[in-house]
């Protein structure tokens, strides 16, 4: 295997491992009060009147349905009552389509059942719809459920969803989105109405994406700053993923089977030399530790993100109203930021002791690298290509004296 296809290979672990990881990890790093929602703007107000008042979307309103959502630490876990204290807010965020004569009262009968009651003040219509949050302890039953339909709708990693919607799934594409801004730009850009059809896929339809933060290289020793150098070291891999070990193994690395509980362990106790991980998990892992001899700073964690990370919300498309699907991808754009705020703070929280910054030859080294396996798993299938143009213009936009904007490939 050539250099370009064992750093292919090495970023497609990086991504898989720290969605999987992230995904598991029900305790907040740190105290984070989440800041409210945005109210609906005037013009999220009108399109929603419009739709409420419209006879043939009160044909599709169900009496019931269920969202599938993967949880490991249930009702009680940090992340579930994060997503919660959203759901919570819906009442608010709605207040001014009182005005227009349209009401969405929202009653909690239990920490995963609600009942949404809808009211048209012009069709004197009304409809209550119970909503459950089913619970699950496996991203992978979560796909598998939505799939045979045993939900309405799921919440679930981009990368899981990817068999759903190749074009979305693309978003987490090697080096395509540099910062968090320029994620929150991608958000935007896919929330709009000309974008709809991009969204349906197989039935079902991409409702909502939440950015994760970006993706991190942590070591135990600053002289790793290379793929190269990581030959001959050890890196965690997960245990039930043969691909990985065989990934690892082409690097002339030594690949360590692992499981998600031992991810942190392995890596604070000088098991393994590497992994991969968000800043997320800095904290509640204690990957300080991994990073440490005595009260020196031994390790780090490479200050250039690989990819963004996000998860997105899917429902059944004939399941609901039409339309339903491009107003909450609006809303959920409006509030993007409130996402990548959490991940900048999970950032911050960090002390500055444990980063480490990549020279500027070898960031321009990498970014060159990463378009050209970008290119090359795009031929292959990989990634959408219509997805990659479309960062690229995002990329472009934030800098547009980038050497890439005048090349007309990807």
């Amino acid at each position: 295997m050539n250099a370009k296809r064992r750093i292919a290979a090495f970023f497609r672990l990086i991504t898989l491992t720290c969605l999987t990881i992230i995904a598991s990890q029900t305790t907040l790093a740190f105290e984070f009060n989440p800041p409210p929602l945005k109210p609906m703007s005037a013009d999220l107000v009108k399109k929603t009147v419009a739709m409420v008042n419209n006879p043939k979307t009160w044909e599709r309103i169900p009496s019931s349905t269920t969202i599938c959502m993967y949880v490991p630490g249930g009702a009680r876990g940090d992340l579930f009552k994060l997503s919660k204290a959203y759901l919570d807010q819906i009442p608010t965020l709605t207040q001014g389509l009182k005005k227009q004569g349209v009401h969405l009262d929202i009653t909690s009968t239990s920490p995963t059942e609600y009942q949404f009651k809808l009211r048209s003040d012009k069709l004197n219509r009304e409809k209550v719809t119970q909503v459950k949050l089913r619970l699950y302890t496996s991203e992978a039953v979560v796909a598998n459920d939505f799939r045979s339909k045993r939900c309405d709708g799921a919440m679930m990693s981009n990368m899981r969803a990817r068999v759903f919607n190749p074009f979305v799934g693309s978003l987490d594409a090697i080096g395509a989105l540099p910062s968090n801004k320029a994620m929150d730009m991608a958000v935007q850009v896919l929330a709009k109405p000309q974008l709809q059809s991009m969204m349906k896929n197989l039935g079902t339809e991409v409702v909502g994406i939440v950015p994760l933060g970006a993706a991190y290289i942590f070591v135990n020793d600053r002289k790793i700053n290379s793929v190269d150098k990581a030959a001959g070291k050890k890196v965690a891999v997960l245990s039930f993923d043969p691909s990985q070990q065989k990934m690892i193994s082409t690097l002339g690395a030594q690949p360590v089977a692992a499981e998600v509980t031992s991810f942190g362990p392995m890596f604070t106790s000088g098991a393994v030399d590497i992994i991969a991980a968000p800043a997320i998990l800095f904290e509640p892992f204690e990957l300080h530790k991994g990073m440490t001899k005595g009260n020196k700073v031994t390790g780090g964690i490479a200050r250039f993100p690989i990819m963004q990370l996000s998860v997105v919300s899917l429902i059944q498309e004939n399941r609901y109203p039409e339309g339903l699907g491009q107003l909450m991808r609006e809303i959920g754009a409006q509030n993007a930021s409130i996402a990548s705020s959490f991940s900048l703070a999970s950032e911050k929280a960090i002390p500055d002791k444990y980063w480490f910054d990549v020279s500027p030859s070898d960031k321009a080294s990498y970014q060159k690298l990463m378009r050209e396996i970008r290119i090359s798993m795009t031929k292959e299938g990989f990634y959408d290509p219509k997805m990659m143009r479309l960062l690229k213009k995002i990329r472009c936009e934030l800098n547009p004296t980038n050497y890439e904007c005048s090349m007309s490939i990807e």
